[in-house]
């Protein structure tokens, strides 16, 4: 019984996994719709809520995170590379459900522990 929830659980996580990807492209044909709709102007103040987003996030990790990583001995560039897709598709589709599996398989590869 805990072998089918477990095949249908990763069978789900798949299909999510195809959805997100096709949200990206509908997000990407969002964009120039907006703009043609509303010109540039709302998207100056878009930007500079994005810029402010991305400035505090990289803050925090480089202020906060990356010492912490330095001191516990991680690997730091290997995680970089094993996490990048997962967290690529989750900040683009705000979804952190649609990629948690793929997130834990790309981590379990890194040497962590599924408990």
């Amino acid at each position: 019984m805990l072998n089918a929830i477990e095949s249908l659980t990763e069978v789900m996580f798949k299909f999510i996994y195809t959805v997100i990807l096709m949200t990206l492209f509908v997000v990407g044909t969002a964009i120039p719709y907006t703009v043609g709709y509303m010109d540039f102007g709302i998207s100056v103040n878009l930007f500079k809520l994005l810029a402010t987003l991305y400035a505090g996030l990289a803050a925090f990790l480089l202020s906060v995170l990356l010492p912490i990583a330095l001191l516990m001995k991680v690997l730091v560039k290997k995680l970089i590379l094993i996490i990048v897709e997962p967290v690529y598709i989750a900040s683009a589709t705000t979804s952190l459900e649609a990629v948690s599996l793929k997130a834990l398989e790309q981590t379990e590869k890194f040497g962590v522990s599924r408990k």
